[in-house]
């Protein structure tokens, strides 16, 4: 007998303690990107990354995980990038936060 997989990803709760988790639609690419961004900053651990990973696969993480345009802080995108194997010069995120301070530091000289 063939399992199926569950309706909402295998991850913290505490991650998403300010959303009604069974009302969401977790099945779209749009919360794809919105999850793996929300488990990004706030400190999802290995596991919740993986049960990512399952519930929609790498292919798709890495899509949207290259989308993703601004984390609060920059290690994220390298701890991002390490995760699902990405080239942190392929991310949204890692460019913007480069280009922001590059432009500051050309303020300040």
């Amino acid at each position: 007998m063939e399992t199926q997989k569950p309706n909402i990803p295998a991850v913290d709760p505490y991650l998403f303690w300010d959303v009604e988790q069974e009302s969401m639609d977790w099945h779209t690419e749009s919360s794809a990107a919105w999850i793996l961004e929300r488990v990004a900053e706030r400190g999802g651990k290995e596991t919740d990354f993986a049960a990512l990973v399952d519930f929609y696969g790498l292919p798709l993480l890495r899509k949207v995980g290259k989308e993703i345009k601004d984390l609060r802080f920059p290690f994220m995108a390298e701890t991002l990038s390490k995760l699902l194997g990405l080239d942190p010069n392929e991310m949204q995120c890692y460019i913007e936060t480069r280009s922001r301070a590059e432009r500051l530091i050309s303020l300040w000289s």
